[in-house]
């Protein structure tokens, strides 16, 4: 079945772009390197029956074509992305989500969560609260890959962005995470959606409160995130 591709403007609040050739092709790059990472565990996307994309968009119409036998679910706070979704691609349950929990799903729901680009916008408050909700939403042995903007993507930034508070900036990120607002998504999404860039010893740390962190691979969520793979105990 050919999915359809949706609004400009969806596209734009999705993959930052436009360009129907990028909204397709960087879909299915990001779901080959969470492919990669599961790989590592020895893994693959058959090996579970509950798939949840945290933050559906992109990758959703790859989940779909490839997994014929998983379950998929997904959910996102653009109503209009939903919309769309539960219109153009059947046979997956995706909810429209508040800015802050609960999901409307069950404890102990899924076993493989992927969340590409939602951690690298929200500040820590949002952050903790999120990471809360998804320990609940797992089941015991899940696995989660989840992207953030790490030290590849800063020095990325550094190289193409001009920064005049540049040197307040990396004091913060010094410490190991850095919320930088006036990023200009406030033009397309509420004000608590900006740019956030954690450090690795940042998220085996702290996030380690909710989960085992296994690994942080940086740089290896194209185009210019880590990838944060974590196991629910």
């Amino acid at each position: 079945m050919q999915i359809p591709l949706p609004t400009p403007g969806s596209m734009f609040r999705v993959a930052g772009s436009t360009d129907p050739v990028w909204f397709e092709s960087s879909g299915q790059m990001t779901v080959a390197d969470f492919s990669a990472a599961l790989a590592r565990l020895g893994r693959g996307f058959e090996d579970f029956s509950d798939i949840y994309d945290f933050g559906c968009g992109r990758v959703m119409r790859w989940l779909r074509r490839d997994l014929k036998d998983s379950r998929i679910y997904g959910s996102d706070i653009d109503e209009e992305s939903v919309s769309w979704i539960q219109k153009h691609i059947p046979g997956v349950d995706v909810r429209l989500s508040g800015y802050l929990p609960p999901l409307s799903f069950d404890d102990a729901f899924f076993d493989l969560v992927l969340g590409y680009r939602v951690f690298s916008h929200l500040d820590e408050d949002y952050q903790d609260g999120w990471m809360a909700e998804l320990r609940r939403g797992t089941r015991p042995g899940a696995v989660l890959l989840l992207t953030v903007h790490g030290p590849h993507n800063w020095r990325y930034t550094k190289a193409s962005v001009a920064l005049p508070d540049l040197k307040q900036l990396e004091a913060q990120l010094e410490r190991g995470f850095l919320h930088r607002r006036g990023d200009g998504w406030e033009n397309h999404f509420p004000d608590y959606y900006h740019t956030s860039w954690h450090l690795p010893e940042y998220v085996r740390d702290r996030w380690s409160r909710w989960f085992d962190v296994l690994d942080v691979l940086e740089g290896q969520a194209r185009p210019t995130q880590d990838m944060v793979v974590l196991h629910r105990p």
